[in-house]
C-alpha cells in the first residue's frame, strides 16, 4: 500500500507540478510518518502510559513548607494548596477544580482537601459558589 501511494503522488506531482519544490518534499515525509506511525503506534502508546504511570513525577513533600512557611494546608500530605489568607483561599479553591490537579488524588481525599479549603473560608468569611 505504501508504494501505490508513493506511485501516486509522484503521478501526481508530475501532472500539477507544484512551484514549491519544499511543499512536496513535505507531503512525502508526512506520508512515511503516517505510514510508520501506523506499525508502531500501539508499541509507543503502551511505553507511554507505562512510563507515566511508573515514573509520575511526586513534588517533594517538604516543597510547600520552603516556599510557604510553617502554614495550614489543605492537603497536609503533599503541603500544597496553604489556606492561611484570602487570596491563598481562593487560589487553593481555583487550583483544587482544575481538572489536572484534581486528578492527582483519589476522591476521598479531594473531598478532604475540599472540606479544609471550605472550613478554612468559613473561618475568614469566604463564600464559594457550589
Amino acid at each position: 500500500m505504501d508504494v501505490l501511494l508513493v506511485e501516486f503522488y509522484a503521478k501526481l506531482r508530475e501532472k500539477w507540478h507544484h512551484p514549491r519544490e519544499r511543499f512536496w518534499q513535505r507531503m512525502f515525509f508526512l506520508q512515511n510518518i503516517m505510514f510508520s506511525a501506523k506499525r508502531i503506534a500501539p508499541v509507543f502508546l503502551l511505553a507511554a502510559l507505562l512510563a507515566t504511570s511508573a515514573n509520575a513525577q511526586k513534588p517533594a513533600p517538604d516543597a510547600g513548607l520552603k516556599k510557604y512557611g510553617n502554614v495550614a494546608f489543605a492537603d497536609t500530605l503533599h503541603h500544597k494548596y496553604p489556606i492561611d489568607t484570602d487570596k491563598h483561599i481562593r487560589i487553593a479553591w481555583a487550583f483544587i477544580h482544575k481538572k489536572s490537579n484534581a486528578r492527582k488524588y483519589t476522591r476521598k481525599e479531594r473531598e478532604a482537601i475540599l472540606l479544609r479549603i471550605r472550613a478554612a473560608a468559613k473561618a475568614h468569611g469566604i463564600q464559594f459558589r457550589e
